[in-house]
């Protein structure tokens, strides 16, 4: 095998060749051994049949050429066989030995060890002949290798876990260990032995002491105590790092002498890891706990004996410690009775149960006294013999039972707010079809308790005219495309037959409608009565509006009727024996004319404003009487008049002409509504009234009334009119036939009594006014009767100058002709700022001053003030068309001596300005 390549082609074998008489041992054969002879100068091996076969060449003799049976073994073998037998080749050493494995043959790995030695040198020292043995050591090869891979992986799995194990002799304190020792401890010496005061300089002071009685006590335990004994301890290495440690070691004594054997388990990582589990469980009020059966000790989390308010440092507690703090209303609850769980232990006859898990919360009460609510889940493990454990998680859940106690007075609350509020819940089950509700939600339907009610019996408690509106708004809420909320009114109806509105809002989910249900009769009242007091409030504004409107118009018509009246008056009076009698008529017409424009206006003024004489206590039967007399010549003989008056009526504050103008008003309505022909029931009676409802001003009111009522028994009011009826210049009548405002006199002169008016009508019914006036608490007796004053003409009784103010130059011109023809000196002025001025320049040269109320920059009333405040003693005469700001009492109070409404008639002038002058 001289110089053979490890690499090269396997050759054949070659055939025999001469060699040395080949005595092989055959009990060397009988044992199993093969046997080689290797003659290194000719390059030639032989094998006995044993060592062939176990090289696989047959069991038989072989001879080799020079790879001798190198291409025999395995490749990863070679190079170190080849340089094995080189090495010997070459060099004296008379003793060789190489192991190596058989290239794989299928049969598994098997290895073979070969010795040998020199049995002939030539004279230079090299050898010439080689003698051997060949033996199969597979089988203890392969065992000794796996037990060496075993311990490498072994001592490699506990480098990696930083656990290292150690031998110490008890008395010298001298120890050894693998590697990890020193790795673990930061010992320089890495090979050992140690001495054991070089490691305990690592230990922290803290747990020295703890340490060193650690060991004391195991070295006065007796030979016989095979205990395992477990200490933990904090080390400081030279680079400054701090580790956590715990020892694992048994003392064993041997003939007396002892050595300790142990495990060092560098523990930092779990250490840390606990710490950080103590702090979440801690931090989340959570524990874990273990309880022995036998000694009924209990150990566990800090954060467990932190709940119980025990010292978190303490381990293990006795169970009754615990038990001392369990709130003694639930104590039933834990599993605490010891005896028992020990005797069904014993039940079991040694066989091992372990239950599932179970659950149960009670209160505990730490020294501390906060009531802590606790659920415990916990499982037992009886081992058959008496004993077992209990062992669970303990979770605070304070917060938890709080909120659910707060939810469960919330939703209590939240009942009684919806039953107050005439509220409640419900839902549409609508895969079922069903309607559920906790609430009063039935007896807000009158529905039959309890629930569930079929969607059906729902619809048949609605109002019928309502059912097919909430229908079709259910079908678009149940559609699969409906994405808005449910809300919708309707009414129902009680067993007493009380109606009632429900309002209901909803949502939609998958697979229910569920909201609330809301009686909102009360806000359907209120809207009602908001819609009656818009529409009061409309009428009211449109009322003033008007009234405004026709107060301006008044005013104006009123200049103008005053120059019509005044100067066809005039011309009558002067003229009317001079001129055609054709020409007088037409004077006449046009005084007929505007009086009727006049008469026109002055029921304007009394709807705007309600301007009329002082209100005065009378008796209101009389004002009737003289009605009725007035009336019953003008109506046709075909229509009866018919009265009814109760007794001892009380007296009223009224104005007995406007109190004539309503009867005639309304007395003319009912002839022209009956065409000529019926019957006008008039009454008079006294009525206590409450929560009446005016159908002119809209308003409620109650209270004691005198009611003058004018009946009559024609078509009645259609109902689309009858709301328009008090509106002015709103008529029903054919063109040319009213001037529509009747009706709007009579409201204006009835609320400026302070009273109401009541409309009974019917189609073909007739219709029937009633006049609601209160009473005069004072009830004075009216002492003026109804007179009318005609005046044909004044003559002045002595010289008299008079100042006439007007900015309406016809009407000023006209009040100043007709004084002047009535023996007065006359100063017209249209400016009353000229006409101050004067008056100012000559204070005594007016005998008295005539004026217009509504002028620019200065109103006769100013005036009027400015000149009496020179000469508190000057008669002053105010004419009005119409004024917002004064009436008659007002200018009494003023000092004027007369007030007069234009147009004035021309003997009305001259009585008032006689009378003035006179006083």
């Amino acid at each position: 095998m001289t110089g053979p390549s490890p690499d090269a082609p396997t050759p054949d074998v070659t055939p025999p060749v001469a060699a040395a008489p080949r005595d092989w041992d055959p009990l060397l054969a009988q044992l199993g051994h093969g046997q080689w002879h290797w003659q290194p100068q000719a390059a030639q091996w032989a094998l006995s049949p044993t060592c062939a076969d176990m090289l696989g060449y047959g069991a038989h003799e072989v001879t080799l050429g020079a790879q001798g049976w190198l291409p025999r073994v395995h490749v990863d073998d070679r190079a170190r066989v080849a340089t094995c037998v080189a090495v010997h080749e070459k060099h004296v050493d008379d003793v060789w030995q190489c192991d190596f494995r058989l290239a794989d043959t299928g049969s598994g790995e098997r290895w073979l060890l070969t010795r040998g030695t020199v049995v002939a040198r030539d004279e230079r020292g090299v050898a010439l002949l080689v003698r051997g043995t060949c033996t199969d050591m597979s089988a203890v090869t392969t065992a000794g290798h796996a037990a060496r891979e075993r311990n490498q992986r072994l001592a490699s799995a506990m480098e990696q876990a930083q656990i290292a194990w150690f031998e110490r002799d008890l008395e010298t304190d001298i120890g050894v260990g693998s590697p990890s020792i020193a790795a673990i401890y930061g010992l320089s010496n890495l090979e050992g032995p140690w001495h054991f005061d070089e490691i305990r300089a690592r230990i922290v002071p803290e747990d020295l002491a703890a340490h060193l009685r650690e060991i004391k006590d195991s070295l006065e335990a007796t030979e016989a105590d095979n205990e395992v004994r477990m200490i933990h301890y904090r080390i400081r290495r030279p680079d400054g790092s701090l580790r956590h440690l715990e020892v694992r070691y048994r003392n064993v004594y041997d003939g007396g002498r002892g050595r300790a054997f142990g495990l060092v388990f560098d523990v930092t990582a779990t250490r840390a890891l606990e710490s950080k589990f103590q702090e979440a469980m801690e931090h989340t009020r959570m524990a874990w706990f273990e309880r022995d059966l036998v000694s009924d000790e209990m150990r566990g989390s800090r954060s467990l004996w932190q709940i119980y308010g025990f010292d978190p440092n303490r381990q293990p507690l006795h169970f009754s410690e615990i038990l001392t703090h369990i709130h003694p209303e639930d104590a039933e609850q834990h599993p605490a009775d010891t005896r028992q769980l020990q005797a069904r232990s014993r039940a079991l006859r040694g066989k091992v149960e372990e239950t599932a898990t179970e659950v149960v919360f009670y209160r505990v009460v730490p020294p501390s006294g906060d009531v802590r609510w606790l659920e415990v889940r916990y499982r037992l493990r009886l081992d058959g013999l008496g004993g077992g454990t209990v062992s669970g998680l303990v979770v605070d859940v304070t917060t938890t039972k709080l909120a659910e106690a707060a939810a469960r007075d919330t939703d209590m609350r939240l009942r009684i707010a919806l039953e107050a509020a005439r509220m409640a819940s419900w839902t549409w089950d609508l895969k079922n079809d069903e309607v559920h509700s906790h609430d009063a939600f039935g007896d807000m339907l009158g529905l039959r308790a309890p629930g569930p009610w079929p969607v059906t019996e729902v619809l048949a408690a609605l109002h019928p005219d309502d059912v097919a509106t909430v229908r079709a708004e259910l079908d678009r809420a149940r559609h699969p495309d409906h994405t808005h909320d449910l809300s919708m009114e309707y009414r129902v109806r009680s067993a007493d037959g009380e109606e009632r509105w429900v309002e209901a809002r909803g949502r939609v989910n998958a697979q229910s409608l569920a909201g609330i249900a809301i009686d909102v009769t009360a806000r359907k009242q209120a809207e009602l009565e908001r819609d009656r007091l818009h529409r009061q409030l409309q009428q009211a504004q449109k009322m003033e509006s008007i009234g405004l409107l026709t107060g301006g118009i008044a005013h104006d018509f009123n200049n103008i009727l005053a120059s019509i009246l005044g100067y066809s008056g005039l011309a009558l009076q002067r003229f009317a024996d001079r001129v055609p009698e054709k020409l007088v008529d037409y004077l006449k017409e046009v005084q007929i004319a505007g009086a009727r424009a006049r008469d026109l206006v002055a029921q304007m003024l009394a709807f705007s404003r309600g301007e009329s004489g002082e209100l005065v206590p009378m008796k209101i039967e009389l004002v009737l009487d003289q009605t009725i007399k007035m009336l019953r010549p003008t109506l046709p003989a075909s229509i009866e008049i018919k009265t009814q008056v109760e007794g001892a009526l009380p007296e009223v504050l009224a104005d007995p002409v406007q109190l004539q103008q309503v009867v005639l008003n309304l007395s003319i309505n009912s002839r022209d509504a009956m065409a000529g022909t019926g019957n006008i029931a008039m009454s008079l009676r006294r009525l206590r009234i409450s929560d009446g409802h005016c159908a002119s001003c809209h308003h409620t009111f109650d209270g004691d009334f005198v009611v003058l009522g004018v009946a009559d028994d024609g078509p009645g009011i259609p109902e689309t009119t009858q709301g328009r009826i008090f509106e002015p210049f709103f008529s029903t009548k054919a063109s040319g036939r009213g001037t529509g405002m009747g009706l709007a006199m009579v409201h204006g002169i009835v609320h400026r009594h302070q009273g109401h008016i009541l409309v009974h009508t019917a189609p073909d019914a007739g219709c029937a006014f009633e006049i609601l006036l209160p009473l005069d608490q004072a009830e004075q007796k009216l002492t003026a009767a109804i007179e009318s004053v005609d005046i044909a003409s004044y003559e002045a009784t002595r010289p008299t100058e008079v100042l006439v103010v007007d900015d309406e130059r016809a009407v000023a011109s006209f009040v100043g002709e007709l004084l002047e023809l009535n023996g007065y000196t006359v100063t017209v002025e249209t400016d009353p700022s000229r006409a101050w001025e004067l008056f100012a320049s000559d204070p005594q040269r007016f005998d008295l001053l005539v004026t217009d109320q509504t002028m620019p920059r200065l109103t006769g009333a100013q005036l009027a003030a400015r000149v009496m405040g020179v000469r508190a003693d000057l008669p002053v005469v105010l004419m009005t068309g119409y004024s917002a700001t004064i009436d008659e009492r007002k200018a009494r109070e003023l000092g004027i001596r007369a007030y007069l409404r234009k147009p004035v008639r021309g003997d009305e002038l001259l009585a008032a300005i006689a009378s003035a002058v006179e006083r």
